[in-house]
């Protein structure tokens, strides 16, 4: 009996999915793509550890856009730097909203900038915003938090250089490193680089990264045999981690002598007007987001620019003459255009290594149009709403046609003016991510402190591989390298 009922909710979920409700949809059917099967779509042709390449193989059949169903999800993908501007810049307004999966909202609970509606994203970045602008502390305080924190994970590899003859793992360094900077930004509280505490939050991190990806997500009609609680476990065993040292800010807290974000931010939801858009409730989910946002993504960049620099020493050596040209031991944000080579291989390991090969999707939330200059065939197409867009970076990237000789590492393209180089960071369009100054500012501040305290050779010469995967993200295997103190005298 209850077989009987599954298969009729299937098959009445399945017609309606795809006999009943495409007609609307024809100028998508009409969109060159590859093979879209039931419920899975597309799916069985990605690669699951290189998925990146996947979307490199239909870019090279398709070029600038093609249909693609992701499980259940219609999606148009976006290749060309023409075509990414005319949709999610140009038509920003009608491609506003995010696609949030039910894993993204179950961790989300209505109070997370990462799985939110236009409307309240639009309100928690505000927030956000304004508590980050009212922080007087300003880049002073960025420069010593940056500063303090490299210096603790300094002197904790120059103890892994001496009790492991100079082989070092740098990535689960790179990661405590990211963790103990946003904790010190948040709380104002230094911990010591080797604190349990550093290890635990990693690990919850992780643990979400990885629980917010289901079946479900792609394929909602499995969503009501799916279960969440590995989320909301994961979800209180990292609030029980901040709890303590929020609870003591609002305890504590001085309206006229705020000291870190935290403090910032509980100012901004006592200066609100009734009733209040913004509550206590609101902050275990900033401060978790913060984690989540600026963990991965920010580790990963330094892990992948130390294993290039690694392999190419004479570009580690141009990046270590600049800093010693400049002659500032210790640079600070204000300096920051006085290295414009390091400036340039920050934006060119995003290029080689994007923390993800696509921009997060957006949904159609009003009908768009590609205009004909951008099809091949010199047509145009109507999307319509609920499309998801997704915007290629990775693909364009390596196409000859953007980037002279793509594969090499060339910082130099970045140098001087290059307005036809659309460089994708994080994100791009009015919905980008809050915290990216803070994250490039972070990359720029410790880079310069790394290669003027180190040299990084490979192990017995032997090139390390550059190989990508993903995982979560693009990442390399696991590596290891000789590092090597330099002296400063």
């Amino acid at each position: 009996m209850i077989l009987t009922i599954v298969i009729i909710i299937l098959t009445v979920i399945f017609v309606n999915k795809y006999l009943l409700n495409n007609g609307g949809k024809n100028d998508l059917r009409k969109v060159q793509g590859p093979f879209n099967l039931p419920l899975l779509g597309a799916l069985y042709a990605f690669d699951k550890e290189r998925f990146h390449k996947s979307f490199d193989k239909f870019y090279d059949k398709y070029k600038d856009f093609y249909f693609i169903k992701f499980g259940q999800h219609d999606c148009i993908v976006l290749n060309s730097p023409k075509l990414i501007k005319q949709v999610v810049i140009e038509q920003s307004d009608s491609v506003f909203e995010r696609f949030h999966t039910p894993s993204i909202k179950r961790y989300a609970q209505g109070k997370s900038i990462l799985g939110c509606s236009p409307d309240e994203w639009k309100k928690l970045r505000s927030f956000i915003v304004i508590s980050f602008s009212k922080n007087k502390m300003g880049q002073q305080v960025l420069d010593k938090i940056f500063h303090t924190q490299y210096l603790k994970f300094e002197n904790h590899i120059k103890k892994l250089i001496k009790s492991n003859n100079n082989i070092v793992t740098l990535e689960p360094e790179f990661k405590r490193l990211t963790i103990s900077i946003i904790f010190n930004f948040q709380f104002g509280t230094d911990l010591e680089f080797t604190d349990p505490l550093i290890d635990s939050l990693l690990v919850c991190t992780e643990k979400i990264i990885a629980s917010c990806q289901k079946a479900s997500d792609l394929m909602p009609i499995f969503e009501i045999f799916t279960s969440y609680k590995d989320i909301d476990g994961v979800v209180k065993e990292m609030y029980a981690l901040v709890k303590p040292f929020l609870e003591k800010y609002l305890k504590q807290h001085d309206r006229n002598n705020p000291k870190c974000a935290l403090d910032h931010m509980i100012n901004c939801i006592l200066d609100q007007d009734e009733p209040k858009l913004i509550t206590y409730e609101h902050l275990p989910h900033f401060l978790m987001d913060m984690f989540i946002g600026g963990t991965e993504s920010t580790a990963r960049t330094m892990d992948w620019f130390t294993l290039m620099m690694t392999n190419r020493k004479e570009m580690q050596d141009r990046i270590r003459t600049e800093l010693l040209d400049v002659g500032i031991r210790l640079p600070v944000l204000v300096d920051k255009q006085k290295y414009p080579l390091l400036n340039a291989s920050i934006k060119e390991i995003h290029r080689l290594r994007p923390i993800q090969p696509i921009i997060a999707s957006r949904v159609v939330n009003d009908p768009i149009v590609l205009k004909h200059e951008c099809s091949a065939k010199g047509e145009s197409y109507t999307i319509p709403v609920g499309t998801l867009i997704i915007p290629n970076a990775h693909s364009f990237n390596f196409d000859p046609q953007y980037h002279k000789d793509p594969l090499t590492f060339n910082p130099n393209r970045y140098i001087g003016d290059n307005p036809e180089i659309l460089h994708m960071t994080f994100d791009i369009g009015i919905r980008t991510c809050p915290f990216m100054s803070f994250a490039i500012d972070e990359l720029f501040i410790i880079f310069s402190r790394l290669f003027q305290s180190f040299e990084f050779q490979p192990i017995d010469n032997t090139p390390i591989s550059e190989e990508a995967f993903t995982i979560n993200s693009i990442r390399p295997k696991q590596w290891s390298c000789q590092v090597i103190e330099r002296d400063h005298k």
